[in-house]
């Protein structure tokens, strides 16, 4: 009877720790330190410069007493206690979407078998940087306006050319190219009228800049088959093309021919970098150079301000891309074009090309040239994850202009 009290005190104590701990409370071992199986977190407690595209991600730790987990909870946020973010995870990452720059967040994970919490880890805190990099996560998607038109000298369209539809661009999977290069697979299909085009880019954040690395099939976002929209054909620089989509496709740098895929090495194609990173005010970088294997001309790009774009999907605070062509290989960038890339941490918001005087010629009376200015946009009026489109557009429908739209 004399040790009876202290032991059920003893079996009282460890019974109440366990279940302190099983609430997700820190560990004694301190902040950011494995904890009851969950290790190898992402980002680390005290973390800072952190991506506003960030990826959570953590490892299990399991041995033959304790079976792995069935589903995690994520938890996320500025505030107390911390809000559930998502529920019945099933795998060991989380990209939370876009975060708000320079802001402390806690999270914290835990681990489940059935209904039963098995692991937790303790609270932990990062910091976002300012910059961004481009978001690369399978499931997510974005939908575009695209239009384009020739316009006269106060920018109003002009009817000699006109075409708009949707183009629709999704992650939809993640894979090896050549054999040793990582690459999410972004799934592009645009429609115009009735009319579906798709392809595929393999694109991925490798060290300092977003690289397009290689493509598969046509659309009218990638160079495509010869399409004729109104018996003419479209001189620029020197250059003949079929349709303005063959122009725009050109100027935009997107590989004249097929590259390889599957293939062994990456011969014959130069990736490019999309976006060089750090993204900031001033950066310029070579995006195409006419050295690259059989591509004709230099385009830089350069960070030339910041500016909040409003669009149908929302209000974003973007950097403004300038795009410079040298198409001539004279050392001077060309006048009469222009085109702008609006980024932001969701991704590209707006593009705009503007092009002056672009030669239209019959082809049945090839004496006859006219010129007109042209423009080409793509301007974002949906984004998030999933693929199902959120006005319920199926292929073969009429897609109306966003609007305020022309």
């Amino acid at each position: 009877m004399v040790y009876a009290r202290p032991f059920r005190r003893a079996v009282w104590g460890l019974a109440v720790a366990t279940m302190f701990f099983a609430l997700g409370c820190d560990s004694p071992a301190g902040p950011g330190h494995p904890y009851m199986g969950i290790a190898e977190l992402f980002p680390a407690d005290g973390a800072v410069d952190q991506d506003l595209n960030i990826n959570l991600r953590w490892t299990i730790e399991t041995d033959t007493v304790m079976a792995a987990p069935s589903h995690y909870r994520v938890f996320l946020g500025t505030q107390t206690p911390l809000p559930l973010v998502m529920d019945s995870l099933t795998e060991n990452s989380f990209m939370p979407g876009t975060l708000a720059p320079k802001t402390v967040y806690a999270w914290r994970v835990e681990a489940y078998r059935d209904t039963v919490i098995i692991a937790s880890t303790p609270t932990m805190r990062f910091t976002t940087g300012r910059e961004f990099t481009y978001p690369l996560a399978v499931g997510l998607r974005w939908i575009y306006w695209h239009e384009t038109y020739s316009y006269t000298a106060d920018g109003q369209p002009n009817p000699v050319y006109r075409d708009t539809g949707r183009a629709t661009v999704g992650i939809v999977g993640f894979t090896t190219i050549w054999d040793y290069i990582d690459a999410y697979d972004f799934y592009i299909m645009e429609q115009v009228g009735a009319e579906y085009h798709t392809c595929h880019f393999y694109l991925n954040n490798i060290e300092d800049g977003l690289y397009t690395l290689d493509y598969t099939g046509t659309s009218l976002i990638a160079p495509r088959l010869v399409v004729e929209h109104s018996g003419k054909r479209f001189l620029f620089a020197g250059r003949v093309f079929d349709s303005p989509d063959q122009l725009f496709s050109a100027l935009r740098g997107e590989m004249v021919y097929a590259a390889k895929r599957p293939g062994p090495t990456p011969e014959g194609y130069s990736p490019t970098i999309s976006y060089a990173y750090p993204l900031r005010l001033g950066h310029q970088w070579t995006y195409r150079d006419h050295t690259d294997e059989g591509y004709p001309f230099r385009i830089d790009k350069k960070v030339i301000r910041r500016e909040q774009v409003s669009t149908q999907a929302g209000v974003f605070d973007c950097l403004v891309i300038q795009w410079f062509w040298d198409i001539d290989d004279d050392g001077m960038w060309e006048s009469g074009i222009d085109g702008y890339d609006y980024l932001a941490p969701q991704g590209l918001i707006k593009r705009e090309f503007y092009v002056a005087k672009v030669g239209t010629q019959p082809y049945d009376n090839p004496e006859e040239i006219v010129y007109y200015d042209f423009f080409d946009g793509y301007t974002l009026t949906a984004h998030g994850r999933g693929w199902e489109h959120p006005d319920g557009v199926t292929p073969g429908t009429t897609i109306p202009a966003p609007p305020g739209r022309r």
